[in-house]
Protein backbone atom coordinates (compact mmCIF):
# COMPACT_ATOMS: atom_id res chain seq x y z
CA UNK A 1 0.00 0.00 0.00
CA UNK A 2 1.20 3.53 -0.38
CA UNK A 3 -0.77 7.32 -0.30
CA UNK A 4 -1.43 9.09 -3.45
CA UNK A 5 -1.35 12.87 -3.63
CA UNK A 6 -4.37 13.25 -1.47
CA UNK A 7 -3.25 11.01 1.18
CA UNK A 8 -5.35 8.44 0.19
CA UNK A 9 -3.63 4.83 0.57
CA UNK A 10 -3.67 2.54 -2.49
CA UNK A 11 -2.91 -0.94 -2.86
CA UNK A 12 0.92 -1.06 -4.44
CA UNK A 13 0.05 -5.08 -5.47
CA UNK A 14 0.95 -6.65 -8.86
CA UNK A 15 1.31 -9.66 -9.94
CA UNK A 16 5.12 -9.85 -11.48
CA UNK A 17 6.12 -6.57 -10.42
CA UNK A 18 9.52 -6.05 -7.85
CA UNK A 19 10.69 -3.23 -7.07
CA UNK A 20 14.37 -2.46 -5.55
CA UNK A 21 15.42 0.54 -4.42
CA UNK A 22 18.98 1.68 -4.79
CA UNK A 23 21.35 2.47 -2.08
CA UNK A 24 25.05 4.11 -2.92
CA UNK A 25 27.90 3.37 -0.37
CA UNK A 26 27.05 6.44 1.84
CA UNK A 27 30.78 6.38 3.31
CA UNK A 28 31.65 7.81 0.11
CA UNK A 29 29.49 10.53 -0.14
CA UNK A 30 29.83 14.23 1.14
CA UNK A 31 28.97 14.94 4.21
CA UNK A 32 25.91 17.33 3.16
CA UNK A 33 24.72 14.73 0.81
CA UNK A 34 24.53 11.80 3.34
CA UNK A 35 20.94 12.56 3.95
CA UNK A 36 19.08 11.86 1.08
CA UNK A 37 21.81 9.60 -1.13
CA UNK A 38 21.10 8.53 -4.69
CA UNK A 39 22.47 6.82 -7.45
CA UNK A 40 22.45 8.58 -11.04
CA UNK A 41 20.05 7.01 -13.58
CA UNK A 42 23.10 5.58 -15.35
CA UNK A 43 23.44 3.01 -12.74
CA UNK A 44 20.34 2.41 -12.06
CA UNK A 45 19.48 1.10 -15.78
CA UNK A 46 23.09 -0.90 -14.92
CA UNK A 47 21.19 -2.51 -12.75
CA UNK A 48 18.03 -3.05 -14.18
CA UNK A 49 20.10 -4.54 -17.57
CA UNK A 50 21.59 -6.50 -15.04
CA UNK A 51 18.78 -7.74 -13.56
CA UNK A 52 17.00 -8.39 -16.44
CA UNK A 53 19.37 -10.98 -17.99
CA UNK A 54 18.82 -12.83 -14.38
CA UNK A 55 15.31 -13.11 -14.33
CA UNK A 56 12.06 -15.02 -15.58
CA UNK A 57 10.79 -13.78 -18.68
CA UNK A 58 7.48 -13.48 -16.07
CA UNK A 59 9.15 -10.38 -13.70
CA UNK A 60 9.45 -6.88 -14.15
CA UNK A 61 11.95 -5.25 -12.47
CA UNK A 62 11.74 -1.68 -11.55
CA UNK A 63 14.97 -0.01 -10.23
CA UNK A 64 14.60 3.26 -8.08
CA UNK A 65 16.00 5.87 -6.24
CA UNK A 66 14.25 5.73 -2.32
CA UNK A 67 11.82 8.50 -1.75
CA UNK A 68 13.29 10.50 1.18
CA UNK A 69 10.65 12.12 2.61
CA UNK A 70 11.23 14.67 5.45
CA UNK A 71 9.99 15.71 8.74
CA UNK A 72 10.01 19.14 10.24
CA UNK A 73 9.92 20.02 13.93
CA UNK A 74 9.13 23.27 15.57
CA UNK A 75 9.30 24.00 19.75
CA UNK A 76 10.22 26.14 22.27
CA UNK A 77 12.89 25.12 23.90
CA UNK A 78 14.44 26.20 27.23
CA UNK A 79 18.30 25.54 28.26
CA UNK A 80 20.06 24.36 31.24
CA UNK A 81 21.82 27.75 32.75
CA UNK A 82 24.80 28.91 31.41
CA UNK A 83 24.22 27.30 28.37
CA UNK A 84 25.00 29.61 24.79
CA UNK A 85 21.90 29.56 22.94
CA UNK A 86 23.01 29.54 19.93
CA UNK A 87 25.49 26.79 20.20
CA UNK A 88 23.00 24.24 21.70
CA UNK A 89 19.88 25.57 19.00
CA UNK A 90 22.61 24.40 16.38
CA UNK A 91 24.05 21.25 18.32
CA UNK A 92 20.31 20.35 18.84
CA UNK A 93 19.42 20.53 15.17
CA UNK A 94 22.48 18.25 14.26
CA UNK A 95 21.25 15.77 17.06
CA UNK A 96 18.13 15.41 15.87
CA UNK A 97 19.06 15.64 12.65
CA UNK A 98 21.51 12.07 13.38
CA UNK A 99 19.13 10.44 15.28
CA UNK A 100 16.81 10.32 12.58
CA UNK A 101 19.19 9.52 9.91
CA UNK A 102 21.86 7.66 11.88
CA UNK A 103 23.56 6.61 8.71
CA UNK A 104 24.87 10.05 8.16
CA UNK A 105 27.73 10.02 10.63
CA UNK A 106 29.80 6.99 9.58
CA UNK A 107 27.28 5.20 7.40
CA UNK A 108 27.17 2.15 9.14
CA UNK A 109 23.74 2.31 10.32
CA UNK A 110 21.38 1.07 7.69
CA UNK A 111 18.58 2.67 5.94
CA UNK A 112 15.17 1.89 7.06
CA UNK A 113 12.55 1.84 4.72
CA UNK A 114 8.83 2.39 5.41
CA UNK A 115 7.52 2.73 8.97
CA UNK A 116 6.36 5.16 10.98
CA UNK A 117 7.80 7.98 13.32
CA UNK A 118 6.16 9.16 16.73
CA UNK A 119 6.56 12.81 17.41
CA UNK A 120 6.16 11.24 20.98
CA UNK A 121 9.74 9.50 20.68
CA UNK A 122 11.45 12.74 18.99
CA UNK A 123 10.45 14.66 21.80
CA UNK A 124 11.43 12.19 23.92
CA UNK A 125 14.96 12.33 22.85
CA UNK A 126 15.19 16.12 22.65
CA UNK A 127 14.07 15.87 26.45
CA UNK A 128 16.40 13.86 27.24
CA UNK A 129 19.30 16.21 26.07
CA UNK A 130 21.62 17.18 29.21
CA UNK A 131 21.52 20.64 27.91
CA UNK A 132 17.87 21.06 27.55
CA UNK A 133 15.90 22.20 31.04
CA UNK A 134 11.98 21.40 29.17
CA UNK A 135 10.22 21.86 25.82
CA UNK A 136 6.74 23.71 24.78
CA UNK A 137 4.74 23.54 22.15
CA UNK A 138 6.25 20.94 20.36
CA UNK A 139 4.59 19.99 16.92
CA UNK A 140 5.45 17.53 14.29
CA UNK A 141 4.25 18.51 10.87
CA UNK A 142 5.37 17.81 7.02
CA UNK A 143 5.53 20.26 4.47
CA UNK A 144 3.88 20.39 1.04
CA UNK A 145 4.43 22.24 -1.53
CA UNK A 146 6.51 24.45 0.78
CA UNK A 147 3.57 25.12 3.13
CA UNK A 148 3.68 23.76 6.54
CA UNK A 149 0.93 20.70 7.05
CA UNK A 150 -1.32 20.28 10.01
CA UNK A 151 0.58 19.09 13.46
CA UNK A 152 0.18 15.32 13.33
CA UNK A 153 1.38 12.60 16.43
CA UNK A 154 2.99 10.27 14.02
CA UNK A 155 4.31 10.29 10.52
CA UNK A 156 4.12 6.54 8.04
CA UNK A 157 6.17 6.80 5.18
CA UNK A 158 3.91 7.26 1.79
CA UNK A 159 5.72 3.90 0.56
CA UNK A 160 7.87 0.96 0.94
CA UNK A 161 10.49 2.59 -0.81
CA UNK A 162 9.99 5.91 1.39
CA UNK A 163 12.72 7.01 4.01
CA UNK A 164 11.18 9.16 7.05
CA UNK A 165 14.36 11.72 7.08
CA UNK A 166 14.50 14.99 9.74
CA UNK A 167 13.38 18.18 8.03
CA UNK A 168 13.20 21.73 8.19
CA UNK A 169 13.50 22.50 12.58
CA UNK A 170 12.53 25.50 13.72
CA UNK A 171 13.83 25.82 18.20
CA UNK A 172 12.94 29.27 19.96
CA UNK A 173 15.36 29.35 22.75
CA UNK A 174 13.01 30.43 25.97
CA UNK A 175 15.16 33.13 27.60
CA UNK A 176 13.06 34.29 30.11
CA UNK A 177 10.78 32.62 32.79
CA UNK A 178 7.41 34.03 34.03
CA UNK A 179 7.70 32.07 37.15
CA UNK A 180 10.83 31.96 39.95
CA UNK A 181 12.13 30.08 42.11
CA UNK A 182 10.53 26.84 43.56
CA UNK A 183 7.58 27.38 41.78
CA UNK A 184 8.71 26.64 38.50
CA UNK A 185 7.64 24.00 36.62
CA UNK A 186 8.33 22.86 33.37
CA UNK A 187 5.23 22.52 31.01
CA UNK A 188 4.30 20.46 28.35
CA UNK A 189 2.11 21.35 25.53
CA UNK A 190 1.69 18.53 22.58
CA UNK A 191 0.33 19.45 19.76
Amino acid sequence: MCRDEQGNITQLQSPGWVTLAVIPQIENYPADERFSPKVSRIILERVSEYLRTRTSVFAKVQVINPVYQPISFKGNIRLRAGRDATFYQKKLISEVQAYLSPWINSGSQNIVFGGTLMMSSVLQFIENREYVDYVTDFTMFVKSGGVDGPAVKAVTADTPWSVLIGGEQTYTIITNDTCSGGSQQAVFRIK
